[in-house]
């Protein structure tokens, strides 16, 4: 293993196929194993798990999702990146920049900008769910609302659920988890191999954000989640700490968690998918918003030239 790269700092292009091995390699070891475990989990045999995995939608069938969802979650975002910063510099913290813990106020910077640029991110969703394609692409268009409708009812399913035990779960499945290996993915991977092949930390950010919101697959929310990638790349870039993209991409969701299982339990009057919606007052209210958050932005970048040059 050792000889793998046995450069000491391989092309971007080798990078980038050897961690594609990696994926396929470990998601396939990790979807075994899963399935392995799953027999006497939901004590089933394969072949049951299977059928269950296609049925009516029932309460066992959800929890098999969310084992599955969790599953993969780690088979394709976690152990793949975290193995390929062990066989590239044998130092995964150091390698992910895990050894630089963001400053306190940094994180109150991020904490104000996920909120602040909420409505901003609202009014791109409204624009890209209007998208309409040329009418040669209809069959395209068709099939992209139609998993596009699929994700948002498994989203509601999961989201609707009341207990306390439900709403860790969630956490877990939509906040944590796809912090940490989406962002070790990401940021402390794909950015880091294109910004090396290109010569060029932007152009690495871009084409990163890109695969970030197109490999989620859910079409008609790309340009918000293409801007949310951005966003996070820069805080990975400019901090050189990974903990401020984890941090950013845990409130995001995790905020979104905590909305709708308040909304479910009649706590808040609200309903998490019409939460900060567009409206023809927020354009207004979006650009107060937009321009608080470009200043608190500013600060925050501001304050990341100041620890650098600290650390000099």
């Amino acid at each position: 293993m050792r000889n793998l790269f046995p450069e000491a700092h391989p092309k971007p292009v080798y990078q980038l196929l050897w961690f594609l091995v990696i994926i396929f390699v470990v998601m396939l070891f990790t979807y075994l194993v899963g399935m392995v475990l799953a027999v006497p989990l939901f004590k089933m045999s394969i072949a049951e798990l299977q059928s269950a995995m296609g049925a009516q939608l029932s309460e066992r069938q959800l929890s098999l999702m969310l084992y599955f969802q969790f599953i993969s979650q780690i088979g394709i975002f976690v152990l793949p990146p975290l193995f390929f910063g062990y066989l590239l510099k044998k130092n995964v913290k150091y390698f992910f920049h895990f050894d630089k813990m963001p400053r306190q106020r940094s994180l109150l910077y991020v904490f104000l900008i996920a909120f602040t640029i909420l409505p901003v991110i609202n009014i791109l969703a409204h624009w890209n769910q209007q998208m309409q394609l040329p009418e040669i692409f209809q069959h395209l268009q068709q099939w992209m609302e139609a998993r596009e409708e699929v994700a948002r009812e498994l989203t509601r399913l999961f989201l609707e659920r009341t207990s306390y035990g439900a709403l860790a779960a969630n956490l877990l499945l939509i906040a944590v988890i796809p912090a940490i290996g989406e962002e070790l993915f990401f940021r402390g991977v794909l950015q880091k191999v294109f910004t090396d092949w290109f010569s060029n930390a932007h152009a690495g950010i871009i084409i990163t954000s890109v695969l970030f919101s197109a490999l989620h697959m859910q079409f008609f929310g790309f340009l918000p989640r293409f801007v949310l990638g951005v966003l996070f790349g820069y805080y990975f870039y400019w901090s050189r700490s990974l903990w401020l993209p984890i941090f950013a991409h845990f409130i995001n969701n995790g905020a979104a968690v905590v909305v709708a299982f308040l909304a479910a339990r009649g706590s808040a009057d609200v309903d998490y998918e019409e939460f900060g919606s567009y409206n023809q007052e927020s354009t207004l209210v979006a650009i107060y918003f937009l321009l608080s958050m470009l200043l608190i932005f500013f600060v925050f970048r501001q304050e990341q030239v100041r620890t650098k040059k600290s650390r000099q």
